[in-house]
């Protein structure tokens, strides 16, 4: 039986997950937070339960945006959640990708081990903040969220906001509808039924 307890660290994804699904952008005015993800993080904080962000962003290295814009739009996002009571612990972004193109940044066009869904930024935050991954979960809406989460050893939790459930997303541990909804599970020390998933 998969079950949601002890749950100490919780890592987000960020697009899709708490704020809206908009594919790469440099304007941190178009960030939007989705209904009730404020709420939830609020929710994990008021619990005592870290909450880590864990993001692919590879604008500088597709030549969308620069690393300044990646920073500025994490800062307003610091920023609404603070106007909801809420906080990050701390975000980890990825700003790599493989592909070459002359608009990016060369120095960032490589194959890197921290890009979801290789899972380098959750080993860093392990070592950052000396974490059991025993008792963290990982909540996101892509194959590269799961995958991640699967290469790390942390248990994972699929949410059908943003991207959804994809066609060949890996089994994740969970499926819940969304962010607030996987965070009420993980405060009530969810039990899931035997060969049964949340839908």
């Amino acid at each position: 039986m998969a079950e949601l307890h002890s749950v100490k660290t919780v890592f987000l994804d960020r697009d899709g997950v708490v704020t809206v699904e908009r594919g790469l952008y440099a304007d941190p005015g178009l960030l939007e937070l989705l209904p009730g993800s404020a709420e939830a993080v609020r929710s994990l904080n008021h619990a005592g339960i870290r909450v880590i962000m864990i993001t692919n962003q590879p604008g500088p290295a597709k030549g969308v945006c620069t690393m300044d814009d990646v920073n500025a739009m994490h800062t307003r996002l610091a920023s609404m959640l603070a106007t909801h009571g809420a906080h990050l612990d701390r975000i980890y972004s990825c700003a790599h990708h493989p592909e070459k193109n002359e608009r990016g940044d060369p120095a960032l066009q490589i194959e890197c081990s921290c890009r979801k869904p290789k899972p380098g930024m959750l080993l860093t935050a392990k070592n950052d903040f000396g974490l059991d991954f025993a008792h963290c979960v990982m909540i996101g809406d892509a194959s590269s969220d799961i995958l991640a989460a699967k290469a790390a050893g942390v248990r994972s939790i699929l949410v059908k906001t943003g991207r959804g459930i994809l066609e060949g997303t890996p089994d994740p541990d969970f499926i819940f509808p969304t962010l607030l909804d996987a965070v009420t599970a993980i405060l009530q020390g969810y039990k899931e039924p035997e060969h049964s998933k949340q839908s």
